[in-house]
């Protein structure tokens, strides 16, 4: 015979199944607030390298860049690859912000033109690379392989 079902027993009862919707809902929640600081990274990244094209098209429109140049046609073009890669990238984890139970491939494929040598002209000057903060805080660095990064520049 089954116990007699009380209110107790019931809250209970109750008590003991929100515990693993309320831990679910925990994972989802974070999952999206993942992909949602990653959409907007990729979308950041995007708007950088349209405002590289732009900039080259302004110089080109005013006659300050030839538009023949190899090393200045290699930048554009790997400008434009990672407009098409970031922006992929951004409405991928946008629509796994919005359904976060789905899955959002991995790995991700490698940035396009990274690892590629730039040379320009006969004396091979290397195009200059910089990171943002943001961008050193995302390869998670430490501050003494920074410093050792600095000594190195120096």
């Amino acid at each position: 015979m089954m116990p007699k079902l009380t209110v107790r027993r019931l809250l209970v009862v109750v008590a003991i199944g929100a515990v693993p919707l309320w831990l679910g809902c925990r994972t989802i929640m974070s999952k999206r607030a993942m992909n949602l600081k990653e959409a907007n990274y990729h979308g950041r990244r995007e708007n950088e390298e349209r405002k590289n094209i732009a900039v080259f098209e302004q110089a080109k429109a005013a006659g300050k860049a030839d538009e023949f140049d190899p090393w200045m046609m290699r930048i554009v073009k790997v400008a434009h690859r990672r407009v098409a890669y970031h922006s992929h990238l951004a409405e991928q984890y946008r629509l796994a912000a919005l359904y976060p139970w789905k899955y959002v491939p991995r790995p991700i494929p490698p940035e396009p033109g990274n690892g590629e040598i730039l040379p320009r002209g006969d004396d091979h000057q290397l195009v200059e690379f910089k990171m943002s903060a943001e961008d050193m805080a995302r390869l998670s660095l430490s501050k003494k392989r920074l410093d050792v990064l600095k000594v190195r520049e120096k």
